[in-house]
């Protein structure tokens, strides 16, 4: 309950914009073609919200992927920057919030479903997230 107290204290740090989001984007819903992205499958969990939470997710499950981890935040930092887009408002603060919701979202999953290995992983990333933003708005 700590946590979910937390998460919803650093909301304000979270934008009202909303665009079309994924909502599970990863390698297994992309299409390439030689060197390039060709094509998104799997629109299913497609949602209304702020860019950087499919990056969030996307960061928050880097370390359980077969590719290992890939630092997405730079990968979409260094992508906005080289397409001369501007940068997001409080990036960092907002990637940590969303992270540290798909660590309470993921570690109720797993409770429904009688994962507690599970549980465990996901409240370990929610708190490391949580640490992030601790971290981060003690500068502010």
């Amino acid at each position: 309950m700590a946590l979910h107290a937390e998460l919803v204290r650093y909301l304000d740090w979270c934008p009202e914009e909303r665009c079309l989001l994924h909502g599970d984007f990863g390698f297994s819903n992309a299409l390439t073609k030689v060197d390039r992205l060709s094509g998104i499958l799997d629109w299913g969990l497609s949602l209304y919200g702020d860019p950087v939470y499919d990056v969030a997710r996307m960061n928050f499950w880097a370390e359980a992927m077969p590719a290992g981890h890939i630092d997405w935040l730079s990968a979409f930092t260094e992508y906005r920057h080289t397409h001369n887009l501007p940068p997001f408002e409080n990036l960092s603060l907002r990637l940590h919030c969303y992270e540290l919701y798909h660590g309470l979202w993921h570690a109720r999953y797993c409770a429904l479903t009688n994962q507690p290995r599970g549980i465990g992983w996901a409240l370990h990333k929610a708190e490391a997230a949580a640490v992030a933003l601790r971290a981060a708005t003690r500068s502010l």
